[in-house]
């Protein structure tokens, strides 16, 4: 559980909305010096609409874009910590 899965329900007492958003990459001069393949690569407006629509929406905490990143992140967050730090060390460039 992270920090705001933690305090979201004291919040929801006091009438406050916390959600979480978890976009991709978005296409801007900092993604621009990558040198890595940057799955779902989105354009600023695409993102944009995304965030504002999921926003307007409260039923949904966790605000989660692309698909495929964000069921790639969910499966790792899944594993053992063991196997996820292991894979993802295994991603690094060397």
């Amino acid at each position: 559980m992270n920090l705001a899965e933690s305090i979201q329900p004291e919040l929801q007492q006091h009438n406050i909305t916390l959600q979480v958003i978890n976009h991709g990459f978005v296409k801007t001069r900092l993604t621009a010096k990558n040198d890595f393949p940057m799955l779902g690569l989105m354009e600023v407006d695409h993102a944009a609409e995304r965030i504002l629509k999921g926003l307007k929406d409260h039923k949904h905490f966790e605000i989660r874009f692309p698909w495929n990143l964000a069921t790639l992140l969910g499966t790792l967050k899944r594993l053992p910590k063991s196997w996820a730090l292991n894979m993802s060390k295994k991603a690094l460039k060397k």
